[in-house]
Parts: structure tokens; sequence; C-alpha cells
């Protein structure tokens, strides 16, 4: 899976949910502007704010860029649930 290189103070930012002082999205700790401005797309779509921010941090930020996955490699990434593969399954690559 090819994922694009993204600054230090963005990348997985929102995967520190089992830290002692709680989760990052509610420390305060992502800069939820950020992901706004990249994630219209999925947000379109109905994500869940954890599935956009996922898709974001792997630098897909439209659809066609889903035929390069499988579900599989979709559904590896924290923060996609099978709630999120309904609608990104009609833009996946071949399983």
């Amino acid at each position: 899976m090819r994922m694009q290189s993204l600054p230090c103070s963005v990348r997985n930012t929102d995967c520190d949910v089992h830290s002692s002082d709680g989760c990052a999205v509610t420390r305060g700790d992502v800069d939820l502007a950020w992901y706004a401005a990249r994630d219209k797309v999925w947000r379109d779509l109905g994500l869940a704010a954890p599935a956009r921010r996922a898709l974001v941090n792997a630098g897909i930020l439209e659809t066609a860029q889903l035929r390069d996955y499988t579900a599989e490699q979709i559904l590896a990434l924290h923060g996609i649930g099978k709630t999120a593969l309904p609608a990104l399954a009609p833009y996946l690559g071949p399983r």
C-alpha cells in the first residue's frame, strides 16, 4: 500500500487513543482544521471522523485513489471500521 508522507505534526496524531491522558482528539492535539481542509470528499460520503482522518493520513484524498487498494488494505488503516467499508466499496480495486 502506498502512503503519502505527511508532516510529523500530522502523522498518526489520532492514534494515541490508549494513552493515560486520553484521546489525542479530545486533548486537542489534532489540528481538525487541517483535516477539514482535506476530507470533504469523505464527509460527503458520510464517513465518520476517524475514518476520514485515516484516509487523509494515508494520503488518500480522492475516491479515484481507492482503486489502488483492496478492502483488506483499507480496513488495516487505524480508524477504518466495517461501517465505513460499504461507502468505500464501490471505489476499491479488485479483491
